[in-house]
């Protein structure tokens, strides 16, 4: 199925990010094949990663990757979001209820 999606990575602003965000957004949107599960597996991996010379995951004496949101936004479903409470690369992430709406 198509799939269209707005993807914000980083602490960029949207529509000046950087070429570690625009290659990990082409990356996810190359994977129209994939399940709900495989995106979701895939996109953790990507936020967890410390390959290259600017990674999204990262570590340093003054800052650091601190917290890490996948958020989907199905059209005409409910949405659904994930959430790791600390460095994705070290923390799990765990469903987030939005309640009865």
């Amino acid at each position: 199925p198509r799939r269209e999606a707005v993807v914000g990575i980083g602490n960029e602003p949207i529509g000046r990010e950087s070429e570690r965000v625009v290659s990990a957004a082409r990356r996810a949107g190359e994977r129209s094949d994939a399940s709900s599960d495989e995106l979701w597996e895939l996109l953790a991996g990507m936020l967890a990663d410390h390959s290259g010379p600017d990674p999204l995951c990262r570590h340093g004496e003054r800052y650091g990757t601190t917290c890490s949101t996948i958020l989907r936004l199905p059209r005409g479903g409910a949405p659904e979001m994930k959430f790791a409470a600390g460095p994705p690369c070290v923390t799990p992430f765990s469903p987030v209820s939005f309640g009865d709406r």
